[in-house]
């Protein structure tokens, strides 16, 4: 075989392919590099793309990979692989906690990342269900430094029952106004796909009417499956015209009087106690006497016919779905006994001998 013609075939030289070799890893090694880190902190810093403040839950189990996804969907991040990555390098995937989280709007993936990171700017806070507008507000002033419990209380008031329980992280820099809209915003997000006019319609109830009732459910019931049965049973002993029976609406007067021995009204002559009366307070008494029971008020729902005028607590989604989807049996009557389980019984005389034999 002939030699190359060199007038045909250029033929690189040592000195061009050790040019292009050096030129190859310094691109490789600087100039990609620089172009990386100029991206990526532009995409980390970047304000997000969301208007308004957002609440944003992470659910236990989730992975750091859906938790970005999440994100993403809601516009709360630009990118969800920059998101993932960022929390990847800084290390703080592993702390991203179950909760719900306010985000203002125009976060970026640093701020987001600082939000999510236990121990930065946040504090944990958890409101239980079923606990009292008062339980709400004690745990509040006593967790946040600028949470000031009795203006809670009266900022709160016209929201009882619609403030959402969950465990929360908030900037401890949050004050009473922020954090019962965040309670209540939370609720509505929460509830808006289920608590609607066609359901309203379907159960012949109003939507408050129906948060009364799973206030009352949340209270009643000691095990999540209990709660469909027993909105069943209180549903047909609305529907029959009888009384609902239920302790929880008379503890609910019996630790209202405590604090506020005016009571008079129920909606209008409200008193709001010190943190210290709170704190002392058994918002859900055990000891309720035959006096107690007999007392003339409208939440006492042994003594008068329907729902009280208002929620007794703030329910969850679960006793809200429970609500909303009663389960149907024939059971009437119901009660737990010492060691907390339950005892259904289709008449008066069957709930007698439970009575006589799992509580006298």
């Amino acid at each position: 075989m002939n030699d190359l013609d060199p007038t045909k075939y250029h033929v690189m030289s040592p000195a061009v392919k050790k040019r292009l070799v050096v030129l190859g890893i310094f691109f490789i090694l600087v100039v990609l590099p620089t172009l990386f880190y100029f991206y990526y902190s532009f995409a980390i810093n970047r304000p997000s793309q969301n208007v308004k403040d957002f609440v944003f839950e992470i659910n236990s189990g989730e992975s750091a990979t859906e938790i970005a996804q999440n994100l993403s969907d809601n516009n709360l991040v630009n990118s969800a692989a920059a998101f993932k990555l960022y929390m990847l390098l800084e290390g703080d995937a592993s702390n991203l906690q179950a909760g719900i989280y306010n985000i203002p709007a125009g976060t970026s993936i640093v701020a987001l990342a600082n939000i999510f990171s236990i121990g930065k700017n946040d504090v944990q806070i958890t409101f239980l269900e079923g606990w009292r507008l008062e339980e709400f507000a004690l745990e509040a002033a006593t967790k946040l430094n600028k949470v000031d419990y009795e203006e809670f209380i009266n900022l709160a008031r016209p929201y009882e029952g619609k403030l959402f329980p969950d465990t929360y992280f908030v900037n401890k820099e949050i004050d009473e106004e922020e954090l019962v809209e965040l309670l209540h915003e939370t609720f509505k997000t929460k509830t808006e796909s289920v608590l609607t006019e066609e359901a309203s319609r379907r159960l012949g109830y109003t939507p408050e009417q129906i948060v009364i009732l799973a206030s009352i459910v949340e209270r009643e019931a000691f095990a999540n499956e209990e709660r469909p049965v027993i909105a069943g049973i209180l549903f047909d002993r609305l529907k029959s015209g009888e009384i609902l029976g239920v302790d929880a609406t008379t503890q609910y007067v019996v630790a209202t009087k405590e604090i506020c021995s005016h009571f008079v009204t129920f909606k209008t002559d409200r008193c709001v106690p010190t943190m210290a009366e709170a704190s002392s307070t058994n918002w859900w008494p055990q000891n309720i006497t035959i006096f107690d029971l007999q007392d003339d008020n409208p939440y006492n729902t042994r003594a008068v016919v329907g729902l009280p005028p208002t929620p007794i607590s703030n329910p969850g989604l679960s006793a809200i779905n429970a609500v909303l989807n009663p389960a149907q049996t024939e059971y009437l009557y119901y009660l737990h006994d010492a060691d907390g389980d339950i005892h259904y019984a289709a008449t008066l005389d069957a709930h007698n001998a439970n009575v006589a034999r799992y509580l006298d």
